[in-house]
């Protein structure tokens, strides 16, 4: 009969042993998807803001580019202008 309680308590608190070590089992495991889950997002969100950057820089670069042009064109009729006025000076 008292062999028989030592059993049953020891079964019991092998029982609890092997629920407390699932129970540490799963929360590892939803620590690790939670871990794998952030990254994920994290490189998403990193990715986008390369996109977003290099789009911002093709931007910025064709508006200096069309700033050139406009600039170069204005100096070309600037020389345009200023030889007619030479032309009417001397004529």
């Amino acid at each position: 009969m008292e062999l028989e309680k030592i059993r049953l308590v020891e079964k019991e608190k092998e029982q609890k042993r092997r629920d407390l070590e699932t129970l540490a089992r799963k929360d590892v495991d939803e620590y690790v998807d939670d871990c794998k889950k952030r990254r994920r997002m994290s490189l998403a969100l990193r990715a986008k803001e390369s996109r977003w950057h290099v789009e911002w820089n093709k931007e910025k670069e064709d508006i200096e580019r069309e700033r050139k042009s406009r600039h170069t064109r204005n100096m070309g009729l600037d020389m345009r202008y200023v030889e007619l006025a030479k032309e009417k000076e001397k004529a």
